[in-house]
């Protein structure tokens, strides 16, 4: 007969895998019968700058509540260990939808996650909270795939018109104003990896990408010119690809606004209070979700530096051929840089 553990009101129902500084469990809390996913932190090698993190990281959340962001349930902490609860996303992260399921990944669908992603991303704005690592791994999904948006590991208070300097966020996403070491807005800079976000979900694959073989400064050297291409052969909704359009600006200033992006025609005529059909999630058993628990709920703390593109010549940039293949999307690190 197998026995019952409990933490608390927490009825714990597997582990699901150990990370540097973390053990992470699936749980059911006694009181509600809700899954969430219950992280234990040990205090006694979880030292320095990242413990700091991670009771800021908390703060922010416990101020946080919007429909489309994570919630944090509960913070348990002994002499020896911080336990951190958090609401579980049943359908996993978006990334996993764009991979696998993408042929299944209707218009509507597409329009329905991306509009409630930027609405949990103007309710931060609004309360002066830039989310600095925006990516298609951040945005998990809930068993009715609503949006959920996570991991606030990056995330920054701001003041009016406050220029931030530190180099943060994944690769892929990075805006050209940090790409080229400059100050930055992190709320613009927050609003162009929403375009990322947005051509990954309407095409596939991520627009800038690190090709084997090439030094990584030349896929910042193609975002520093804002050189993407939509895949030829393929017939891409006019409306979505004016939305990427303007919000993949180089000029921050430039870039479509919150408001305007939530008011585009490719947004209208959609209800993100109705329910998705899931018609390309299968329900995730618990001994299949092991290595998706993993990835969103033990953090990897995997910094990269790299230099300046500032000493590229743009008169010889790269020759940028059609891309008529469909590209897997990889896992992108943490960047600081």
């Amino acid at each position: 007969m197998k026995r019952e553990i409990k933490y608390g009101r927490y009825e714990m129902l597997k582990h699901l895998g150990t990370g540097s500084f973390a053990t992470v469990h699936l749980a059911k809390d006694i009181q509600t019968g809700d899954l969430v996913a219950m992280k234990f932190i040990d205090k006694v090698n979880f030292v320095g700058p990242e413990s700091n993190n991670i009771y800021e990281e908390i703060k922010l959340m416990k101020s946080i509540k919007h429909k489309n962001i994570v919630k944090l349930i509960d913070v348990i902490e002994t002499s020896t260990v911080l336990c951190i609860v958090m609401e579980y996303c049943e359908n996993g992260e978006l990334y996993d939808l764009i991979v696998d399921n993408f042929q299944n990944f209707s218009i509507d669908d597409k329009k329905k996650i991306f509009k409630e992603l930027v609405e949990a991303v103007k309710y931060l704005h609004e309360n002066n909270i830039s989310h600095r690592d925006l990516k298609v791994e951040n945005v998990l999904l809930d068993k009715d795939n609503n949006v959920k948006l996570a991991d606030f590991n990056l995330a920054a208070r701001f003041t009016p018109n406050e220029l931030f300097t530190h180099r943060c966020g994944s690769e892929e996403y990075t805006a050209p104003e940090i790409v080229t070491r400059k100050a930055y807005d992190p709320r613009l800079t927050d609003i162009w990896a929403l375009g990322i976000i947005l051509y990954a979900i309407v095409v596939g694959h991520l627009p800038f990408y690190h090709k084997n073989g090439e030094r990584i400064q030349s896929m910042y050297h193609r975002i520093a010119m804002v050189n993407y291409k939509f895949p030829s052969g393929v017939e891409i909704d006019k409306d979505a690809k004016n939305l990427i359009g303007s919000i993949l600006k180089y000029t921050p200033q430039s870039r479509a606004s919150l408001d305007q992006i939530l008011a585009h025609p490719w947004l209208q005529n959609i209800n993100t209070n109705e329910k998705v059909q899931n018609n390309y999630t299968n329900s995730i058993s618990l001994e299949e979700d092991d290595y998706r628990m993993r990835r969103h709920t033990t953090r990897n703390y995997d910094f990269y530096k790299f230099k300046s593109v500032n000493n590229y010549s743009y008169a010889n940039q790269d020759n940028f051929r059609d891309f008529n293949g469909m590209y897997t999307l990889p896992k992108y690190n943490l960047v600081s840089f």
